[in-house]
Order: C-alpha cells, then sequence, then structure tokens
C-alpha cells in the first residue's frame, strides 16, 4: 500500500476501527428482516474486504480492494435504483431541497 508515503501508519490506525465495526453492527440491529441481513452481510464483506487489502500480500490485497470497490458500486447503484423506480417520489434535478 503507498497510501502517504507507503508506511503502514493508515493500515495501522483503521484496521482497529473496521475490525470493531464488523464486530459491533451485527449487535445493534433490533429486528432482523431479509433486507437488515442482506445489508449487514455486505457491510460485513466490505469490512473483510477491506481489512483483507490492507494485510494480505499485494496480489491478494489488490483484488480484496477490487472486490471492495465492486461492492461500493453495487451499493450506490442498487440505491439510485430503489430511489428512481420504488420510493414513490418524483425524481428532478431542480427545485427545493426541503420539499
Amino acid at each position: 500500500m503507498t497510501l502517504f508515503g507507503g508506511g503502514g501508519f493508515v493500515r495501522w490506525v483503521l484496521s482497529p476501527f473496521v475490525l470493531l465495526l464488523a464486530v459491533v453492527m451485527p449487535l445493534v440491529i433490533d429486528g432482523w428482516t431479509f433486507g437488515n441481513v442482506v445489508l449487514i452481510g455486505v457491510m460485513e464483506l466490505m469490512c473483510v474486504c477491506l481489512l483483507a487489502g490492507f494485510w494480505l500480500p499485494s496480489r491478494r490485497g489488490f483484488w480484496a480492494f477490487r472486490v471492495l470497490a465492486g461492492l461500493v458500486v453495487l451499493a450506490y447503484s442498487t440505491y439510485f435504483f430503489t430511489e428512481c423506480f420504488y420510493s414513490g417520489k418524483r425524481l428532478t434535478v431542480t427545485g427545493r431541497r426541503d420539499a
């Protein structure tokens, strides 16, 4: 990893927080519905990919970061299609933001 000069600072600082997020997130869910299970599963997979990208050798870490990027694209495209087709709100480019 070459972020900020190639040192391990970012990896050492972020890893405990990502691990804590992976452990705590399933514990804060009140009702387990199918949507919550999918959401938590994807978030757990994102945490595992980020940690794998940090700590595995560069070839495997590269692919872990690629899977993470793919999951982010999948999450945002799912959000976009949900807002466009299933929210019941009109899609506008301009207008008041509080409406």
